[in-house]
């Protein structure tokens, strides 16, 4: 029999890092929309997606919690190297955590610090690709073919993402970053 808590455990981490990994992909590629019609649509896919893979990775947190294999105490939800199992991939799990809360609450306040927002959503770059880690690494799903063929494409997504948002910005030299 399959113990309940491992299984949404396992398919709640494995949802989250699917749509927090769509959510990436189309953050990178909405500014290339042009029309309103379709930047709208995009911006809420994102935003739904994001959404979401947040609320279910905080119920993937509070499962590993209550899980009476794993030791993951509730400090090492927030604080990592805490945790008495996997202390290495499970404090990469954590840090990713942190990144995608911080990536959220900063979303929450972006039309009164557009500047702040920006510079933190660089970090969900590092949070998307720490939670690959810890999905390879801790997962259980992780020697099965379609997951690791998931990991390489999805992070192979952003070059060609990337390549995409800032063709416009060749075109507009007072758009390039700085």
């Amino acid at each position: 029999m399959i113990p309940t808590t491992w299984l949404l455990l396992r398919t709640t981490g494995i949802v989250a890092l699917g749509l927090l990994t769509l959510a990436t992909v189309i953050g990178i590629v909405s500014p290339a929309v042009r029309r309103s019609a379709g930047r709208l649509t995009t911006i809420s896919i994102h935003s739904a997606a994001a959404a979401t893979g947040v609320l279910l990775l905080v119920g993937h947190v509070v499962l590993a919690v209550a899980d009476a294999y794993v030791d993951v105490p509730v400090v090492a939800t927030v604080v990592p190297g805490l945790s008495g199992w996997e202390p290495l991939w499970i404090a990469v799990g954590t840090v990713a955590f942190d990144l995608f809360l911080l990536v959220i609450i900063t979303s929450l306040t972006r039309l009164r610090a557009p500047t702040l927002w920006r510079r933190v959503h660089l970090a969900s770059y590092a949070a998307i690709g720490l939670a690959w880690a810890h999905s390879l690494t801790v997962g259980t799903d992780a020697g099965g073919r379609v997951f690791q063929v998931a990991a390489c494409a999805s992070l192979r997504f952003p070059r060609p993402a990337d390549r995409w948002e800032l063709e416009p910005c060749r075109r507009r030299p007072w758009a390039r970053p700085r």
